[in-house]
């Protein structure tokens, strides 16, 4: 060893990572250049070299540790999703910076200081800088709450991107993953953009032997892998163009090469895609492809298989089957080391599974390991997603007369306070439920509304009112459309409330196409009932046409929103963008005559009762105003269900001997229909009932006089002989 570094290494400008003055630093360099291009080119050989450089390192200073735990966590995090051991590096990382901070304290010496010392090479610093980020990224440490974090990663990118210094490529492509990662999360695209150019230089460089060979360039695995990251940067901050190109440059270069590593890595995220947009056939398709490239040698590729077949089958409803596949990615994670980071995501994933399998228990017991581990952020994230699980369940199974509508709010509200748009992520329909709830008891419905929004959430229910429905379509109150956006439609007149009235000739027809759509409930109606109805003067060509003319004006009035659909010869209106108050009564008139007097106490407990909704629905008769053939008949079928399902309620209460709900029901039935003389039948027999035979006989005759004012008519035999009974009652 020279005088120059013995003098160096007794001052108190020396380093953390005293290297520098030790003897062993220049070898390390290059074992660790041995080891990145192992590792470019598969992963098995260049962990063993890493392995192999720790345990020679043990026996040199704590910088020696530093710079050797420093490197290869540089030279892992590249391959992130696809490692065995990542979280042991992690470990070793962090506790050979504590002992050589420590060391460093007695001298004086600021551990901030070490990435900029002088004495360290630049090829030293960028790897300390690295592998300090890479394990504080997989860590969960946040870049904007460190400064310190923030300047080494400035210092970083800088070393990476001066092509006047003595760093080889392989080590700034190494940098480039954990780089990404940081810079995406702070949505940096002219940094981000940056990188891109060095990476793509350096692939079109490897495309020319002679300057391959005079750069020096790395290997094809690590240049496809560094695509692969620049591909998600891209997908993270919302460029689907840039990330595309990037992703086609990696496959091309996997392809080109036969990486199947890379292949099988560069799947994870068009099935994950795939998963999200529920297109569970290409998702299968693509799962087929990673199952044949699978390694089952590799303990990474394992974790990441099981991971992905437990999303697929969990998408596809097959609950026990992904409970099975990520019990099996837990086992493989675990066996590999995998950081506490990606084993919370698998373990997030298993309490999802839970919740879908409806064992809330299970998915309850998962969450409080997840978030006594987690800390900051990411702890307040958990506990979140553990108040909407538990919300979500609190409502599905509701015991009180009072729904826990506040445990609901106190979930939305916190998602809301730390922006959790896509909470239950793997779950759609479980959140598309619990958005139904929190939109009918007005909780939160700017979030909830940009929640449904951002993520295409597709409606709870065909008949939820609140949901934020693009076009709504009212028949069973005056005529009205309602438009989300509360916009104008093309040629009509919109009221100060937001409705539409359309007129004038050329809106005739369109909108009697809507009348004849809501007649059947929102359709399907046969295309040539439609024009014998519409056109009953014209030939079949020539009906055909003046339709045909009529549809287009229609859905140019709703444009952009896709409101009728044709198919199959029949038009129907379009079940995700139009609500209708006709489809949504109909559905609750069926669910109340099919219950049983066991169901009227779960009908009573619900927050928004079906009982509700009836008379919320139901508010005119179909179409009043309007005397289109077509809808006559529809409105007697109608205004029948409504009295039928009335009785029905009604019925079910007396049953339960609830008098109070059935005298209600009465009397709201005989509200929205003075003339239905057996509703008043039945308001007098629960008078009787509780022996208020007056209130009986007054109920009479208000029926006896509503007869005679609109129908000119006395009321039924049936009706007078209770009339005669309850009076004889009273006169005893």
């Amino acid at each position: 060893m020279d005088s120059a570094h013995k003098t160096r290494k007794t001052t108190a400008h020396d380093t953390v990572s005293d290297f520098r003055a030790d003897e062993n630093a220049d070898q390390l360099d290059q074992q660790l250049d041995l080891a990145y291009a192992a590792i470019a080119c598969s992963l098995a050989p260049g962990l063993a070299r890493f392995d192999d450089l720790w345990h020679e390192a043990q026996g040199s200073s704590p910088g020696i540790q530093v710079h050797a735990a420093s490197g290869a966590l540089s030279g892992l995090f590249a391959h992130w999703g696809n490692f065995e051991g990542l979280g042991c590096w992690v470990m070793r990382f962090n506790q050979v910076a504590a002992a050589a901070q420590a060391s460093q304290a007695t001298k004086g010496y600021s551990a901030s200081q070490t990435a900029h010392d002088e004495n360290i090479s630049d090829t030293a610093r960028i790897r300390l800088l690295a592998g300090r980020l890479s394990a504080e990224r997989l860590a969960e440490q946040s870049i904007d709450d460190r400064p310190d974090l923030s300047a080494a990663l400035d210092a970083c990118l800088k070393l990476t991107l001066d092509m006047s210094n003595s760093i080889t490529l392989a080590t700034r492509l190494h940098a480039c993953p954990v780089l990404l990662e940081c810079l995406s999360l702070q949505r940096k695209k002219a940094e981000i953009v940056e990188l891109e150019w060095l990476i793509f230089r350096i692939i079109k460089a490897s495309s020319d032997v002679s300057e391959l060979e005079m750069m020096a360039t790395a290997a094809p695995q690590l240049l496809g892998r560094c695509a692969d990251w620049l591909s998600a940067t891209y997908h993270v901050i919302d460029d689907r163009e840039s990330a595309n190109r990037c992703q086609l440059a990696a496959e091309d270069i996997a392809r080109h090469h036969g990486l199947a590593e890379l292949e099988f890595d560069l799947l994870k995220r068009p099935i994950r895609d795939a998963l999200e947009d529920e297109n569970y056939a290409l998702a299968d398709t693509l799962h087929q492809r990673m199952k044949a490239l699978l390694n089952p040698q590799q303990i990474g590729q394992l974790t990441e298989y099981w991971d992905l077949t437990g999303r697929l089958h969990l998408g596809q409803q097959q609950v026990a089957l992904a409970l099975d596949s990520f019990r099996r990615a837990v086992e493989a994670a675990r066996a590999a080391e995998v950081p506490a980071q990606r084993l919370t995501v698998l373990l997030t994933m298993s309490a999802y599974a839970y919740v879908a399998a409806d064992e809330p228990a299970m998915a309850a017991e998962l969450l409080a390991q997840i978030t006594h581990r987690a800390s900051g952020r990411q702890r307040e994230i958990y506990l979140c997603i553990s108040k909407l699980i538990a919300a979500y369940f609190a409502l599905q199974e509701v015991t009180s007369a009072v729904p826990p509508v506040h445990i609901l709010a106190e979930a939305i509200n916190e998602a809301a306070r730390l922006n959790i748009v896509r909470f239950m992520r793997p779950l759609p329909r479980q959140c598309a439920w619990l958005c139904g709830r929190a939109l009918e008891h007005q909780i939160q419905v700017a979030f909830i509304s940009r929640v449904i929004r951002e993520r295409n959430l597709a409606p709870d229910s065909p008949y939820n009112e609140a949901w934020p429905w693009p076009i709504k379509i009212y028949g069973l109150r005056k005529f009205a459309i309602l438009r989300l956006d509360g916009a104008a439609l093309a040629e009509s007149d919109v009221e100060g409330d937001g409705k539409t009235k359309t007129k004038g000739k050329g809106q005739a027809k369109p909108q009697a196409i809507l009348h004849l759509l809501l007649s059947s409930g929102g359709g399907p109606v046969q295309v040539t009932r439609m024009v014998a109805s519409l056109w009953p003067d014209s030939d079949p060509s020539a009906g055909r046409k003046s339709f045909d003319m009529a549809l287009m004006r229609l859905r140019k009035q709703f444009e952009p929103n896709e409101i009728v659909i044709l198919a199959d010869g029949a038009l129907q209106l379009a079940s995700q963008s139009v609500w209708t108050d006709v489809a949504a009564f109909v559905a609750v008139t069926q669910q109340i005559e099919a219950g049983s007097p066991a169901d009227l106490t779960r009908l009573k407990l619900i927050r928004k009762p079906l009982i509700e909704q009836l008379f919320n629905l139901y508010r005119h008769p179909f179409l009043e105003g309007f005397d289109d053939p077509w809808s006559l008949g529809t409105r007697d079928k109608l205004k029948a269900r409504f009295l039928r399902s009335i009785e029905r309620l009604a019925e079910l209460a007396i049953a339960t001997d609830d008098q109070a709900m059935a005298l209600m029901l009465y009397e709201r039935g005989i509200e929205a229909e003075p003339l239905a003389e057996n509703l008043y039948r039945g308001l007098m027999a629960c008078y009787e009932a509780r022996g208020e035979f007056a209130d009986a006989l007054r109920v009479y005759r208000r029926c006896r006089d509503m007869l005679s004012i609109c129908l000119s008519m006395p009321p039924s035999a049936a009706t007078e002989a209770m009339m005669q009974r309850i009076y004889k009652l009273s006169a005893r």
